[in-house]
C-alpha cells in the first residue's frame, strides 16, 4: 500500500485507488489546493482558546445535543485506542473525546480542538473529506494524502439538519492497525442519533413559538376568548375573559363551559348540530351582566372538529362602582414588598436601598420628578431600626425663606411677632427616634444650608429664639431632582453639605426606562382606585410606547382619570390624554423617491408580493411573515382582489 501511494505521488495517476473513486477524487482536489504530501500543513488557521469560545457558541445547540451521544458512543469504544471528534461544517474541531494513547498521538498532528481540518488545508482525511462529499466516508491508511496521517484509520458521517444542510460532522479515529470496519456502522449510527435529537428539539423550540404566538394573539384581543375542547372542557382563556367574568384562569381552565356560562343546550348538542357559517351568536347573562357571545368551531389539520372558541363581549355597559372591600393602603405600611418593579434597573435600585435601609448613613435620593422618591423614603424607613419613631416629611421648596428655619428647628416663646405662646417644637424634634425626609432639598436657600450642615454633623440644634441645645437621633434621607454636582459648581449648593447628605446616592430610574412596569403599576392603581375595569390591548400598547414625562405620578393620574371615563367597563385609546394618544406618522420612500404614509407602504408591498406569487396567499403570508387569515383581512381592508394575480 505505501508503494501504491509513492508511485500515486510520484506519477500524479490517482486511478491508482480506483477501488475507491471517493479517494481518488480528494487527491485530485488536495493536489489541486497545493497540499504538500510530504508534511502535515497547519496554515496557521487553528482557533486561539478565546475565538473557540466564541465560534462554540455558535454551535451551542449542536454541541448541546450531541454531548450525551458522543460520551455513550465513546463509553462503547473506550479502551480500543480510539477518539471521537464532534466538526463544525466549516471544518474546525468542537469537541474532542479519547483514549490517553491516541490523544498524546493527536495532540502531535493538531487533531485537537480548534484546529481546522477541512480537505483544503489537510488534505485527503476523514473529516474534510466527508464534509465535502456529504456522505459517510473513510480513510485508512495511505489513503491519506498527507505521509503524517498514514498511521491513522478515520470514520467520518455527517449530520444534517431539519432543512437536510449540513450543520456538522462525526469522526472516529483510531491507529491504524487499530481499525475495524465495525466502526464504520458506529460513527453513522451516532450521527443518526443526533440528527434525530436535533430534529426533536427543534420541533420541541417550534412548537412552543407556536404556543407563546397563540397566546399572544389571546391576549391582544380586545375581547374575552374561551377554548373548548370537544368535550366541553376549558383548556384557554385570555386575561380580558377572567377580568370581564371575575375569576382567575385556574378557575376557569378545566372546568366545564356549561359549568361557567348558562347555555340553552348543551356544549356536546351544539357541536353535533354544527353552526350556520362556522360561527353562532348568542346573548348570555352572568351575574346580572349581559354579554354578546360569538361561539365559533375550533378545525385540526385534516378538517376535523376539535372544539370551539366563544368570543365574549358586555353587551351593556358595566356599571363602575367602587368597590368597597378595596381598603386604601397607609403610608406607614409601605415596604419595598409593595413597591412595584419587575425591571432589572429597578430591581438593582431596591436591592441598594434595601442594604442602605440597614445602616444609619445619610441617604441622597436622586431621580426625575413623580418616579416616587417619598415612597422609597418611606419604605427604608419602614425597614430600618428607626421603624417604631415617626417618618416626618419636609418639602423644602413649599416652605418660605423667612420661615424655614422656625419649620425645622421650632421656636421659642416671643422669638418672633405673631409666634405661638409657649413656643413650638420643629420638625427635626419631633422626629426625634425616627426619619426625616428632606424633598427637594436643591431648593434649600444658602443661609440655611449651613445651619442643615451643623445639625448633620452634631445631630443637635437651638430653637430659634432660644439658648438651649437639643439632641436627637434620627435617620436623614435627602430628595432632589436637580444635579446637586451642577449646583455646587453654579454655587447655588453648599458642597460640604452635598458630600454630607451623599453618604450613599440612590438613582430611582424614571418610567420610560421600566417598560415593563408600565402595566403592572397601571393594574396597581386601578386596584387602588377600586373602579371595577380593565385595560385594552390597544390602550396597553400606547401606554407602553408612551414616554411619561411625569413618570409613576403622572401614570396614576392618567389611570384614575381614564377609569372614570370608560364605558363597559373597558379603558380604551379614547379614554386616555391626547398626548397619550397622538403618534407620529411615518414616512417610507421607495427606491423612485415617491413617499408613501406608513398605511399606504404596507398595501403597496401586500399587492407586489402577492402579483410576485401569482395570487398565491399562502407563499405571500410565508414571504410578509403574518397568517393566511391576517392576509385575507387585510386584503378586504385596502380592498385588494387576489384574482386578479392569478394565470
Amino acid at each position: 500500500m505505501k508503494n501504491k501511494w509513492r508511485e500515486a505521488i510520484r506519477s500524479g495517476d490517482f486511478t491508482k485507488f480506483g477501488e475507491k473513486p471517493v479517494v481518488s477524487k480528494s487527491w485530485t482536489r488536495s493536489a489541486g489546493f497545493g497540499i504538500n504530501p510530504y508534511q502535515l500543513n497547519n496554515k496557521d488557521d487553528q482557533l486561539s482558546s478565546y475565538e473557540l469560545r466564541e465560534y462554540r457558541d455558535k454551535y451551542s445547540e449542536l454541541v448541546f445535543i450531541a454531548n450525551p451521544i458522543i460520551n455513550d458512543l465513546y463509553f462503547r469504544l473506550k479502551g480500543t485506542n480510539t477518539a471521537i471528534f464532534l466538526i463544525s461544517k466549516e471544518g474546525y474541531i468542537l469537541k474532542a473525546l479519547g483514549d490517553d494513547s491516541i490523544m498524546s498521538v493527536a495532540r502531535k498532528i493538531m487533531l485537537v480542538e480548534g484546529a481546522n481540518w477541512h480537505e483544503n488545508s489537510k488534505g485527503t482525511n476523514g473529516i474534510g473529506t466527508a464534509l465535502l462529499e456529504q456522505a459517510p466516508v473513510d480513510v485508512l491508511g495511505e489513503e491519506h494524502f498527507c505521509e503524517p496521517l498514514h498511521h491513522l484509520g478515520c470514520f467520518a458521517a455527517p449530520i444534517f439538519d431539519i432543512n437536510q444542510s449540513i450543520i456538522g460532522l462525526l469522526d472516529v479515529t483510531t491507529l491504524s492497525k487499530h481499525t475495524h470496519k465495525c466502526l464504520f456502522a458506529f460513527v453513522s449510527a451516532a450521527s443518526k442519533a443526533i440528527e434525530t435529537q436535533l430534529y426533536a428539539y427543534n420541533l420541541k423550540k417550534k412548537l412552543i413559538h407556536n404556543a407563546k404566538q397563540s397566546f399572544a394573539i389571546l391576549e391582544h384581543s380586545e375581547c374575552g376568548i374561551i377554548r373548548v375542547d370537544q368535550a366541553g372542557h376549558i383548556t384557554n382563556v385570555n386575561s380580558m375573559c377572567s377580568n370581564l367574568l371575575h375569576l382567575d384562569n385556574h378557575q376557569l381552565v378545566g372546568s366545564s363551559i356549561e359549568n361557567i356560562l348558562p347555555l340553552k343546550t348543551s356544549f356536546k348538542d351544539m357541536l353535533k348540530k354544527g353552526f350556520v357559517c362556522d360561527s353562532e351568536h348568542l346573548e348570555i347573562e352572568y351575574k346580572q351582566d349581559k354579554y354578546t357571545c360569538e361561539l365559533k368551531q375550533i378545525y385540526g389539520p385534516l378538517g376535523e372538529t376539535l372544539g370551539a372558541a366563544f368570543y365574549i363581549t358586555p353587551r351593556k355597559s358595566i356599571l363602575i362602582v367602587k368597590a368597597k372591600s378595596v381598603q386604601p393602603q397607609m403610608a406607614s405600611d409601605i415596604t419595598f414588598d409593595n413597591i412595584i418593579g419587575n425591571c432589572q434597573s429597578i430591581k438593582s435600585t431596591f436591592k441598594l436601598a434595601r442594604r442602605a435601609a440597614a445602616t444609619k448613613l445619610n441617604i441622597l435620593l436622586t431621580g426625575e420628578t413623580g418616579t416616587g422618591k417619598e415612597v422609597f423614603a418611606r419604605a427604608m424607613h419602614n425597614e430600618s431600626v428607626y421603624y417604631k419613631g415617626p417618618f416626618i416629611a419636609i418639602n423644602c421648596g413649599a416652605i418660605p425663606e423667612t420661615l424655614i428655619e422656625s419649620e425645622l428647628f421650632g421656636y421659642e416663646d416671643g422669638a418672633f411677632t405673631g409666634a405661638k405662646k409657649g413656643g413650638r417644637m420643629g420638625k427635626f424634634e419631633i422626629a426625634n427616634k425616627g426619619t426625616v425626609f428632606l424633598d427637594e432639598v436643591g431648593e434649600m436657600p444658602l443661609h440655611m444650608q449651613v445651619k442643615l450642615l451643623r445639625f448633620i454633623q452634631e445631630r443637635e440644634f437651638v430653637r430659634v429664639g432660644g439658648n438651649k441645645t437639643i439632641s436627637v437621633d434620627i435617620r436623614l434621607i435627602a430628595a432632589t431632582n436637580r444635579d446637586l454636582k451642577e449646583e455646587v459648581k453654579q454655587g447655588r449648593f453648599r458642597q460640604d453639605l452635598f458630600y454630607r447628605l451623599n453618604g450613599l446616592n440612590i438613582h430611582i430610574p424614571p418610567l420610560v426606562e421600566r417598560k415593563e412596569d408600565i402595566i403592572p403599576l397601571a393594574e396597581h392603581f386601578l386596584e387602588k382606585t377600586g373602579f371595577r375595569c380593565m385595560i385594552s390591548p390597544t390602550a396597553i400598547n400606547m401606554l407602553i410606547n408612551y414616554n411619561w414625562p411625569g413618570n409613576v405620578r403622572e401614570l396614576e393620574n392618567v389611570i384614575e382619570r381614564a377609569a372614570s371615563l370608560c364605558d363597559e367597563g373597558i379603558i380604551k385609546p379614547n379614554n386616555l390624554p391626547e398626548e397619550i394618544k397622538q403618534k407620529k406618522q411615518v414616512i417610507m420612500s421607495d427606491v423612485y423617491g415617491k413617499t408613501y404614509k406608513l398605511r399606504e407602504m404596507e398595501s403597496v408591498t401586500i399587492y407586489s408580493t402577492l402579483k410576485k406569487y401569482n395570487g398565491n396567499c399562502t407563499m405571500a403570508a410565508k414571504e410578509l411573515g403574518i397568517s393566511r387569515t391576517t392576509l385575507y383581512r387585510k386584503l378586504k381592508q385596502y380592498n385588494i382582489d387576489k384574482e386578479e394575480f392569478l394565470n
